[in-house]
C-alpha cells in the first residue's frame, strides 16, 4: 500500500505530496514484512517526501535528430510504465468461483503484465509476516481482457499434491518476458513458492487492432475447495 501512494504521486510530478497521500502511508505501517511482532508497537512520522526521478539527457547525434523532428512538428512515441494496485477486500465465502470485474479502460491502457497473490487474515496483523502469501486452494486463474482470456487454458493447480508446475513457470518466465532477454531471474524456488505463491499473467502479446475500444479487464479465480473467510 505504500508504494501504491508513491505511485500515485509520481503520475502527477507537478503537484507536491499532500496529507491524504501521507495518510495512506499510515494506514500501511501495520503491514510490517518479516518475523511475526511480539514487542511493543513503534510510532514513526513522517515529516516529508522527497521523490526521486531519473532524468535521461541524450547525446548531441541524438538531439540534433530530436530538434529536426521537433521543427518539422512530427509526433514521437514516448513508451512508459505505470503500476496500478487493485484489491479486493475478500473474496465470496464459501464459493469455489469468483469473477472480480477490475476496472474498465482504454485499449491503450490494458495491461501487460498483472500478478496475483493471495493473503489470509493478515491485513492490519502484526503477528503475521506479510511476505509470505497463501495458495488459497486455487485450482485456475485467468485474465479476460474483454472476451480473450489470459492464458487461453484453464489452469489445473493442485497445491495440496504439489502441482503447480504451470504457475512456477509463468513466474520464472516473467523477467525474460518483462525485459526482454533470455535471463530468468527466479527469486523463489519451485518449493518455496507453495509459501510464497504470485500467479503471473502475461498478457502482452495480443491483438491491438482495436486501439480505440474500450478493454473490460476481469478476473476469474477457480479454487479446490470453498473459499475461507478473510481471503483477500
Amino acid at each position: 500500500m505504500a508504494f501504491a501512494a508513491a505511485r500515485m504521486i509520481l503520475k502527477d510530478r507537478r503537484r507536491k505530496p499532500s496529507k491524504e497521500d501521507v495518510k495512506v502511508v499510515e494506514r500501511a505501517n501495520t503491514a510490517l514484512p518479516g518475523s511475526p511482532q511480539t514487542q511493543s508497537i513503534a510510532k514513526i512520522t513522517i515529516e516529508s517526501i522527497n521523490l526521486k526521478v531519473p532524468h535521461l539527457t541524450p547525446n548531441d547525434d541524438i538531439k540534433l535528430q530530436l530538434l529536426t523532428r521537433i521543427k518539422a512538428d512530427e509526433s514521437m512515441m514516448i513508451p512508459f510504465r505505470r503500476w496500478e494496485l487493485h484489491e479486493l477486500p475478500a473474496l465470496t465465502q464459501g464459493s469455489t468461483i469468483e469473477i472480480w470485474s477490475v476496472k474498465t479502460c482504454s485499449a491503450l491502457d490494458s495491461p501487460r503484465y498483472v500478478i496475483v497473490f493471495f493473503q489470509t487474515k493478515k491485513a492490519d496483523n502484526l503477528h503475521e509476516d506479510v511476505t509470505l502469501f497463501d495458495n488459497a486452494n486455487i485450482k485456475s486463474i485467468r485474465l479476460a481482457l474483454n472476451s480473450d482470456y489470459y492464458p487461453q487454458e484453464r489452469m489445473l493447480l493442485d497445491f495440496s499434491r504439489d502441482q503447480y508446475a504451470d504457475a512456477h513457470f509463468n513466474y520464472t518466465e516473467f523477467n525474460k518476458s518483462y525485459h526482454n532477454c533470455q535471463e530468468k531471474r527466479s527469486l523463489v524456488n519451485f518449493a518455496e513458492i507453495k509459501s510464497r505463491p504470485m500467479f503471473v499473467i502475461d498478457c502482452s502479446r495480443r491483438h491491438l487492432g482495436l486501439k480505440s475500444s474500450t478493454v473490460d479487464i476481469k478476473r476469474a479465480v477457480e479454487a479446490q475447495v470453498a473459499t475461507e473467510v478473510s481471503v483477500r
